[in-house]
């Protein structure tokens, strides 16, 4: 009668530890999910800078090269100087 107290409290604490080593692997599960979030999003925010410089770079150099070929094509207010004839 006292073994099959004894083996049942043994099995009450072998549950238990299962229950907890368990709920102790799914924690960490959702921490490394967690985890691997916070990394996806670090690696998003970086590419957005980096898309969003390219964007400014490329969006510099097509305005100082259009304003470069208007100027080119722009008729010049003074008339070119000819050389006088004495």
């Amino acid at each position: 009668m006292q073994q099959d107290s004894q083996d049942l409290r043994n099995d009450a604490r072998k549950f238990e530890n299962l229950r907890y080593r368990l709920a102790a692997e799914k924690h960490a599960a959702q921490l490394r999910l967690l985890e691997s979030e916070k990394e996806l999003q670090k690696w998003l925010r970086n590419a957005a800078f980096v898309i969003l410089a390219l964007l400014l770079v490329l969006a510099y150099g097509w305005s100082t090269a259009s304003s470069t070929c208007a100027s080119r094509n722009r008729p010049s207010l003074n008339p070119p100087k000819t050389p006088s004839t004495p």
